[in-house]
């Protein structure tokens, strides 16, 4: 069966846990962290997916993140 590249980027280096967190898709971020996708990963523009999500104001998102960094950094 094929693999799917969670950190695969578009042009701008967004992956898809940027776009989610940006979006405040919550059950996006939830899948794609189970999936092990980088949550320090930054854009071109240097932003990450926590800067992104606490920008667009999505709390949910942004707290999702910061559970899933302190379980991987335990």
């Amino acid at each position: 069966m094929p693999r799917v590249d969670v950190d695969a980027s578009d042009k701008g280096g967004n992956r898809p846990l940027h776009v989610a967190a940006a979006r405040g898709a919550t059950a996006i971020v939830d899948f794609l962290l189970g999936c092990a996708a980088s949550v320090d990963a930054s854009n071109d523009d240097g932003d990450r997916p926590l800067h992104l999500s606490a920008w667009m104001g999505h709390a949910d998102a942004t707290a999702r993140r910061d559970s899933a960094a302190r379980r991987r950094d335990a």
